[in-house]
């Protein structure tokens, strides 16, 4: 969860310190030791003098509304995103009217094959669902392949699978199959029937990294695919436990 006072700036540090976090666990490292810096498009890595255990360990983080998520692998491009079901810009009049607004102005971001999926539902509440499913995964990929925002978001177009809960990707057209998107839905209660945010986590091929990606090996190839991943279990942490586990070290 996150504060009410200047909540990106917590956000961020709590994101800081699940990377960490991750880092430690997953690699060893002594908090002390851990240097992370950022490609100059944007994407956070760590830093190491010496050879890591795994050819393409890779992470990201996002936040949004009342979360902050952190997702790693080991192998593969690994993006995610989050957001929080709700609508942005102006505050005042009538929430379908508001909605139509901000469909406006965030239409061009999607192809056609795209807003039919988007604009199809009957009530306002779930297009604005899906709005934010497939925002998620332009992020999701955006942010694995590490280009910051330097992708017209219509070359990269979705179809949403198995109950909205998987996707697959066409660049300019052409579809990926070595790319593997999940979509996950965060709900504020057990038992409610829509869900508060949506989370998309992105894998794909080291050799699509971007060129600023400078710790991925481009040439490592795997036999097995990013789409036989196990599904994401994600773990709800509090910011007492992750200031627990670095003061522990």
């Amino acid at each position: 969860m996150v504060g009410k006072d200047n909540p990106d700036a917590k956000s961020s540090l709590i994101g800081r310190l699940m990377i960490r976090r991750l880092v430690n666990q997953v690699l060893g490292i002594p908090f002390s030791e851990i240097v992370l810096k950022r490609t100059k498009k944007g994407k956070p890595y760590l830093e190491s003098s010496s050879p890591l255990p795994y050819p393409n360990f890779n992470f990201n983080v996002s936040h949004a509304g009342d979360y902050v998520v952190c997702a790693t692998e080991e192998l593969f491009l690994v993006g995610v995103d989050v957001m929080k079901i709700e609508v942005r810009g102006r505050k005042e009049g009538r929430e379908e009217a508001r909605i139509d607004e901000f469909f406006h102005d965030m239409h061009s971001c999607f192809t056609p094959h795209e807003w039919l999926k988007i604009s199809g539902p009957a009530n306002y509440r779930d297009k604005l669902e899906q709005f934010y499913l497939h925002w998620t995964l332009k992020e999701g990929y955006i942010k694995a392949v590490g280009i910051g925002m330097g992708l017209e978001l219509q070359r990269a177009e979705f179809t949403l699978t198995d109950n909205d809960t998987r996707a697959t990707v066409k660049i300019d057209g052409k579809p990926q199959p070595n790319w593997h998107f999940e979509l996950h839905k965060f709900y504020q209660n057990p038992g409610d029937l829509k869900a508060e945010h949506v989370v998309c986590v992105a894998y794909g091929p080291p050799s699509d990294a971007d060129e600023a990606c400078v710790y991925v090996n481009r040439q490592a190839v795997f036999d097995e695919p990013p789409n036989l991943l196990s599904p994401v279990d994600f773990e709800f942490l509090s910011i007492t436990d992750l200031m627990v586990s670095e003061s522990s070290c």
